[in-house]
């Protein structure tokens, strides 16, 4: 008599554990899992977008004099001022004929430094065929 109540226990405790596994484990697998396959998929985009732009090292930490350095060989006036808890306004004079080049500059600019653009772009036309862009990057 005894050994049945053990030996049925025992099926109960089997039962109970299969129940978990099917209930508990499984779908936390099955998560983990296409979380993975997830990350996988957006980091091999990210490094696809990169190696289109020409970018080869990883995002910098913003250096308001390497940015300066690095953007007035693209642009030929650059200005940038810091605001309030990492956040910096940015004016960048464009010839109009370059504006492909500067919102390929601007589509890349978080590939290359942790920032992001914060406002809205506000263009006002200058004189000369020039373009003044203001925008606000917040480091990361």
């Amino acid at each position: 008599m005894r050994l049945r109540k053990t030996s049925l226990m025992s099926k109960i405790l089997f039962v109970l554990s299969v129940v978990v596994l099917v209930v508990w484990v499984v779908p936390n697998m099955i998560e983990y899992y296409s979380n993975v396959k997830s990350y996988e998929t957006k980091e091999t985009a990210l490094k696809r977008m990169a190696l289109s732009q020409g970018i080869q090292e990883d995002a910098k930490l913003f250096d308001k004099k390497l940015f300066l350095e690095e953007t007035k060989k693209l642009f030929e006036t650059v200005l940038v001022e810091p605001l309030e808890d990492g956040a910096y306004e940015v004016v960048i004079g464009v010839n109009m004929a370059e504006m492909d080049k500067f919102h390929k500059f601007l589509k890349a600019i978080s590939l290359r430094y942790k920032v992001r653009v914060d406002n809205n772009l506000i263009y006002e036309t200058e004189a000369d065929k020039m373009l003044k862009v203001k925008f606000t990057l917040r480091t990361l």
